[in-house]
């Protein structure tokens, strides 16, 4: 896994395919060389991970080497957390409008993506784990990061002349900034998004990570780029963040994190996401917000709320990662084509209590009702999951 911090991972084995190695030899060193015990094994010269004709070959090659279970997939999931594979992506993946499915309200927004299976962090219910983590097993990155860029500006350039504000997330399906002491993508990205081309343009990153070097950097030696990047982290109460998201930093260290970013001059957000209801979740999320108010310091321009829910193949494969996990035992409905939630009144009264306790700390809060996600919204706002 990572470190009692979780600042990095521990790679066990990195594939390198040949189109990296020939384009990005160098970038290609820069990578392993962090990672001196892995194994470093060269894709054969017929195919590459991201070549649609040779990716079931490809695939077979990454499993056999590494040993990974042909038949098992909890244990596919936890092994490709160990897993690296160094690629170059097609620029028309890189950058890509997100589609909304049926009754999801959500800003729209072009997710961002040099991580394909991009997090070696181990939260029980990440949705992740039912989808194709363990069909693919492994922790692909896309080395081309001049092509993301280009991307990038192509898209925040067609939609300027459009009269329209481009969101791009970076966190949707990887977090942000866990790999960037490893890849330094975000530090290269954030100088970019000074140009005029960017101008009507964001950038969000979401992450649970404590790499925030590149953000204070970047703020010190590109100040106008602070309006345009829109931090944003993860954080449970710390009994929650210890029993359920492991590898990843403890909710003390998330938080200062996004206190050093904020004292650089960013407008910060925090997800709290997903509230659990174990015993005496009341008194620990309202300790949370004190800490968020008091003891840190901290003003975000937005809370989003969530509870716990989670796709319905995850359950059978967390417990089996999970052997003592009692997540799965609190009582869910199922809601939707595939996902269980709590049960309404129970989410309704987690955000009551979480946003009276808001409410509390932020007087910019105390007269202002929540909003759902799907509104515009002004400063210090409140929103909430489903």
């Amino acid at each position: 896994m990572t470190s009692a911090t979780g600042s990095r991972p521990h790679f066990k084995h990195i594939f390198v395919s040949p189109r990296a190695r020939e384009k990005y030899g160098e970038r290609v060193e820069t990578i392993t060389t962090k990672f001196r015990s892995a194994e470093v094994h060269e894709i054969p010269a017929n195919g590459s991970v991201s070549d649609d004709r040779t990716i079931v070959r490809t695939d077979a090659f990454i499993r056999e080497a590494a040993g990974i279970p042909v038949d098992d997939v909890a244990g596919a999931v936890t092994a490709a957390k160990q897993i690296l594979v160094l690629d170059v992506r097609s620029p028309h993946g890189l950058v890509r409008k997100f589609e909304t499915k049926g009754g999801l309200v959500c800003p729209h927004f072009y997710i961002v993506g040099t991580m394909v299976n991009g997090c070696f962090y181990s939260c029980e219910y990440c949705y992740l784990q039912g989808t194709y983590r363990s069909v693919h097993p492994f922790i692909k990155l896309a080395i081309n990061y001049d092509d993301v860029f280009d991307a990038m500006k192509a898209t925040a350039r067609k939609n300027k002349r459009a009269d329209l504000v481009t969101n791009f997330n970076a966190g949707e399906l990887m977090d942000s900034l866990s790999f960037e002491d490893v890849t330094g993508f975000i530090g290269e990205l954030i100088p970019k998004m000074t140009g005029d081309d960017f101008e009507r343009s964001e950038l969000m990153l979401l992450t649970k990570s404590a790499n925030v070097e590149a953000l204070v950097s970047a703020a010190e030696e590109h100040p106008e780029a602070i309006e345009r990047v829109i931090p944003t982290w993860s954080i449970n109460s710390p009994r929650a963040a210890s029993c359920y998201e492991h590898a990843a930093p403890g909710t003390e260290q998330r938080l200062e994190a996004a206190k050093r970013v904020q004292d650089a001059g960013y407008k910060t957000r925090l997800r709290i996401d997903p509230m659990v209801p174990y015993e005496g979740w009341e008194d620990d999320y309202r300790d949370l917000v004190r800490s968020i108010y008091g003891e840190y310091g901290l003003q975000p321009q937005v809370i989003t709320l969530g509870t716990l829910r989670y796709e319905s193949a995850v359950p059978a494969i967390a417990r089996k990662r999970f052997r003592h996990t009692n997540l799965f035992d609190f009582p869910l409905v199922k809601k939707g084509e595939d996902k269980q939630r709590l049960r309404y009144a129970e989410r309704l009264a987690m955000y009551r209590h979480v946003v009276d306790a808001i409410r509390a700390f932020d007087d910019d809060q105390k007269n202002r009702p929540v909003q759902g996600t799907g509104r515009s919204m002004g400063r210090s706002r409140l929103r909430h999951g489903t």
